[in-house]
């Protein structure tokens, strides 16, 4: 009975809500970050898909129509009983319920992310404090980098973090879109003789970086929808395989323009498109040298590790081999340094083996690890919704085992790390972990 009265209407509540976020989320992609309604339209899905994935997002979908009701509750209660009736329906429905809910969420949080203190002795005497990046590429050729993703208007406290720890690299990554992996309709937003607010940020941090004398790379992505991943696009013809390569080739071009504009050392003309790069080496090597007629600096390709830098055709066209070095080390949870550079090395072997094929330094254009126990033997997955365990030991571990097993190599060129940003305890971040002065320590040298 209760469930034939009240579930149409939560329904239509839900249903409301749920049209409202995405209708807010479309117009602040077009407004904020000046998308075209195209490209802010096939963003849509993965809103949804997000907001169905996690269990946090299903229950707050839930909350205006909850907040409907209680007001009506109160309401209610205080037409019949006024003021007092209104206070205890409001401590009963509202107050009580909503302090119980906190304290067993921050009861769980305090359980679940606990940070563990494994005993680590921070080094402040490797921190550069000069206020300029050091210059240690010009002599070992060795990148030290990190991907950024920070509002600009915090540019300059983190630009001095990071020269501060000896990064000499920042990554900037802006993103385009597209729907299905199989059709053309690959969008982006077009400059058309003028600069966009998002392309402006990026001009603005390089700026500021290049002040400090970091370097920085250019790294366009493309963002599917839904659960696709890039590197399965795949055109059906010729045609839309024209079509699609004229539409990329505009979009990177244009990340060519910005990144000779604005002396950005270095650009990435692609990133893990697997079966795109296998198919069609000859538009490849047709757009590879289009970039280099309008952009003087260095050229890579980001390439996944897994199977994909090996089906590469194109390399001897480019100035280094990139990679993805999410490489999964089987000794997993728990495991100490000394086993973890032991899984680095049939990496390693493999590796040097096809950086001499190709006559060709790697580049790991990028790499990270989660602070979590299962960094290790996944650290390419995402964090999970939920109360993660916290292992700062793990992703300093995973960062010691790199740079031990990889960092003196000569054909090995660098690494920028995934991803600067806040200080989620769980996420890739290595701002103010361990990791980061494992970081700071090998950068130095």
């Amino acid at each position: 009975m209760f469930l034939r009265k009240h579930l149409p209407t939560f329904l239509i509540w839900y249903a409301a809500t749920t049209l409202m976020i995405l209708a807010l989320t479309f117009f602040a992609m077009m407004i904020m970050a000046e998308e075209s309604a195209t490209g802010a339209w096939n963003y849509l899905p993965d809103v949804v898909t997000t907001l169905f994935s996690n269990p946090l997002s299903i229950i707050a979908l839930s909350v205006p129509y909850w907040i409907s009701r209680i007001i009506r509750a109160i309401v209610r209660s205080y037409r019949s009983q006024h003021w007092r009736g209104a206070l205890r329906m409001t401590t009963w429905v509202l107050i009580l319920p909503l302090a119980g809910l906190w304290g067993g969420y921050k009861g769980l949080s305090q359980y679940y992310n606990q940070v563990d203190d494994f005993g680590y002795q921070w080094d402040s005497s490797i921190e550069n404090n000069s206020g300029k990046a050091t210059t240690q590429f010009e002599a070992d050729g060795k990148q030290r980098g990190i991907h950024v993703f920070f509002r600009y208007r915090n540019a300059t406290e983190e630009l001095d973090l990071l020269v501060e720890n000896n990064v000499e690299w920042i990554t900037l990554v802006p993103f385009s879109y597209q729907g299905d992996p199989n059709t053309p309709d690959f969008n982006y937003r077009r400059s058309e003789g003028r600069i966009s607010r998002r392309d402006s940020s990026f001009i603005a941090t390089a700026i500021q970086a290049n002040s400090r004398g970091l370097q920085v790379m250019m790294k366009p992505h493309i963002w599917m929808n839904g659960n696709t991943w890039r590197n399965s696009i795949e055109m059906q013809t010729e045609e839309d395989w024209d079509t699609w390569f004229t539409k990329y080739s505009e979009f990177i071009l244009q990340y060519a323009h910005i990144a000779e504009n604005n002396h950005m050392r270095m650009l990435c003309v692609g990133t893990e498109l697997h079966t795109c790069a296998k198919s069609q080496e000859a538009r490849w090597r047709k757009l590879i040298a289009e970039i280099r007629e309008v952009y003087s600096g260095k050229l890579t390709y980001a390439a996944n590790w897994y199977e994909e830098f090996e089906d590469v055709p194109f390399w001897d066209a480019l100035d280094y081999i990139g990679i993805q070095g999410y490489f999964p080390l089987e000794h997993g949870e728990d495991a100490m340094v000394e086993d973890l550079v032991e899984s680095w090395q049939p990496y390693v072997k493999r590796l040097e083996k096809f950086s001499k094929k190709w006559s060709r330094p790697i580049l790991f254009t990028e790499v990270g690890y989660k602070s979590t126990p299962n960094a290790a033997r996944k650290p390419w997955e995402w964090e999970e919704f939920g109360f993660s365990q916290i292992s700062f030991e793990t992703q300093a571990n995973c960062y010691e085992a790199l740079y031990r097993a990889l960092w003196d190599k000569p054909w090995f060129a660098g690494v920028h790390w995934w991803k600067w940003e806040g200080e989620n305890k769980a996420d890739f971040t290595p701002k103010n972990k361990p990791a980061m002065n494992i970081m700071a320590k090998w950068f130095a040298k």
